[in-house]
């Protein structure tokens, strides 16, 4: 994972949070994507999960759960909407991933 880091060939954040395929992760294509997708959604979500992150995170899951957020979800990608949630802009939310990541 750190290897796809620093070559830069980690999926985009944007593609796997905002994937809404059937498919689930197989829509990353050959055997390799596909896992590097597991990785990193794994790796997204044990960073969230972290105390400092929680809190917001559940409040992000409730929202997107709550039927009444329907159609502002069908208008805005889930990243931002994520990232929002987390008090950042989609770039700090991008740059602090991608430093936990560095520091696995």
């Amino acid at each position: 994972m750190k290897e796809h880091a620093r070559e830069g060939t980690l999926i985009p954040l944007r593609q796997i949070v905002n994937s809404r395929s059937p498919q689930g992760l197989f829509v990353f294509g050959s055997e390799e994507r596909v896992q590097l997708a597991y990785a990193e959604s794994w790796i997204l979500f044990h960073w969230l999960m972290q105390p400092q992150q929680r809190n917001r995170f559940f409040n992000y899951v409730r929202y997107v759960r709550d039927i009444k957020h329907m159609d502002e979800l069908a208008l805005q990608p889930r990243l931002e909407i994520l990232a929002e949630a987390m008090g950042l802009s989609v770039a700090q939310f991008n740059r602090r991933w991608h430093t936990y990541v560095e520091r696995l």
